[in-house]
C-alpha cells in the first residue's frame, strides 16, 4: 500500500497569518462545492505549497483540512477598531492615526492594490513604535520603508488583526467617499444657485 503525506495546517484562528488571506478571499473558493482541482488549488495557495505536493495528500485529509480552514476564518471576531499596537517578530508597531492620517499615508494607500497585495495594507498602517510615518534622515532617505518589515508582516501578522484592520480601513474609505460626494453635491448646488441669481 502506498503512503500519503500528512498535511500540516493552522490549528486555531490565532495561527492564521495575513498571507492566508489570498486563498480565503479568492472568488474561486467562495462557494462550498469545490471540485477536486479547486481544493488542490485552494490548499496550495493557502499553505504556500506546490500543487504537486498537495496532490500526494489523502483525499479525506484534504477535505478535512479545507473544512477546518474555512471554519477558522468563519469564527473570526470583527471588532470596531484595529489594535493600536502589535508585536511582530519581537518588534512593536503602532497604528497610524487614521483619524488624521499623514498625506504620505494617503498617497501610499491610493497607489496600492490591497486585493493583489494585502500585506501592504498592514505594513502601511503599522509603523515602528515611536516613529513618524514617512520619517526621513538628514539626506532625505526614508528611515522605515515598507520593504524592511514586509517579510515579517507576511509571515507573522495575525489574520484576525488584519481582518479588523481591513474592515476599519474600508469603513474610513467609505466615510471619506461619502464626505467627498456630499461636498461635490454642495458645490454643484451652490453653482446652480449662483446661475439662477444671474
Amino acid at each position: 500500500m502506498s503512503r500519503t503525506i500528512k498535511l500540516k495546517y493552522p490549528k486555531t484562528k490565532d495561527d492564521l497569518r495575513v498571507n492566508h488571506i489570498k486563498a480565503l478571499t479568492n472568488p474561486d473558493f467562495q462557494h462550498y462545492q469545490l471540485t477536486t482541482t479547486g481544493k488542490v488549488k485552494f490548499m496550495s495557495q493557502f499553505l504556500g505549497k506546490s500543487e504537486g505536493f498537495i496532490r500526494r495528500i489523502d483525499m479525506q485529509d484534504l477535505d478535512q483540512a479545507i473544512i477546518h480552514c474555512f471554519g477558522l476564518y468563519h469564527n473570526m471576531q470583527l471588532k470596531k477598531k484595529p489594535k493600536k499596537e502589535v508585536t511582530i517578530a519581537g518588534k512593536v508597531y503602532e497604528l497610524v492615526n487614521m483619524e488624521r492620517p499623514p498625506v504620505g499615508y494617503i498617497m501610499d494607500t491610493d497607489a496600492s492594490d490591497f486585493i493583489e497585495d494585502p500585506v501592504r495594507l498592514a505594513c502601511l498602517s503599522y509603523i515602528p513604535k515611536g516613529t513618524t510615518y514617512g520619517e526621513m534622515d538628514e539626506h532625505d532617505n526614508l528611515l522605515y520603508p515598507v520593504k524592511d518589515r514586509y517579510k515579517d508582516f507576511e509571515e507573522h501578522f495575525n489574520l484576525e488583526d488584519f481582518v479588523n484592520l481591513n474592515a476599519f480601513f474600508l469603513l474610513k474609505l467609505k466615510k471619506s467617499l461619502r464626505l467627498y460626494i456630499l461636498r461635490a453635491r454642495i458645490k454643484i448646488s451652490l453653482r446652480r444657485l449662483r446661475l439662477r441669481r444671474k
